[in-house]
């Protein structure tokens, strides 16, 4: 299709003007990314921590992405609170970037939120029922765990409580739980949410606190992303 000359020149300083901005953006975020300091605004772990065998293991799988983990639970209310920036950001990771929430249970109460989000997850319906359950925790919308009231509330989503009854009682989804406490215990969590970026030999830890804020969290983490990329 042909165009009019002044469509052609205004079509080129579009584009200038989009690489001008593209620029502009890349030096905005080097900037940013030129004062995260190890110590302040992330941590890197001790060696020992990666001779531990359950972090070791986690170190072999996909040796060629960056694995980023996220320690929470439902009922922590920072978890909730920055749930939906953690969710959008998420969805934009690149290809290479493997995203795994981990729930901890801290304390007895939360064993069973572990256990849904792994039932959840091994019947592949955890679209379904991640975010109903941030909601269902912070509105008391789940009144107890109690095995009658999760299996109504999954209901209400519709999901099989049958088929979600027999996953939130197999032995897969206990081991899982389990390997979640333990991955939680060796990498030295003591406080949710926190974010654990994992390259080929090392790894680094970043929270809310330690970054500065919600935002600037995210920033922290998308340059550990890319300093473990470069590793890999």
């Amino acid at each position: 299709m042909n165009r009019h000359p002044k469509a052609k020149a205004w079509l080129i300083i579009s584009g200038f003007f989009a690489i001008a901005a593209s620029c502009l953006w890349s030096a905005r975020i080097n900037a940013i990314t030129e004062d995260f300091q190890e110590g302040t605004h992330y941590k890197k772990y001790a060696a020992s921590v990666y001779e531990v065998p359950i972090v070791e293991e986690l170190m072999k799988q996909d040796p060629h992405k960056v694995k980023v983990l996220e320690f929470y639970s439902y009922a922590c209310h920072w978890c909730q609170q920055i749930e939906p920036k953690v969710l959008s950001w998420s969805g934009k990771l690149p290809e290479y970037v493997h995203f795994q929430r981990i729930p901890v249970n801290f304390q007895p109460s939360w064993r069973p939120l572990a256990k849904i989000y792994f039932a959840a997850e091994s019947l592949q319906i955890l679209d379904k029922v991640h975010e109903p359950m941030f909601e269902a925790v912070k509105d008391d919308k789940l009144a107890n765990t109690k095995d009658e009231t999760i299996l109504d509330f999954m209901g209400t989503l519709g999901v099989d409580k049958v088929a979600f009854s027999k996953a939130y009682h197999s032995f897969a989804v206990d081991s899982k739980t389990r390997w979640a406490n333990n991955l939680a215990v060796s990498f030295k969590v003591v406080a949710i949410p926190t974010f654990v970026v994992v390259g080929p030999k090392e790894a680094f830890y970043t929270q809310t606190g330690l970054a500065g804020d919600e935002r600037q969290l995210l920033e922290v983490l998308n340059f550990l992303i890319k300093k473990q990329k470069a590793a890999i």
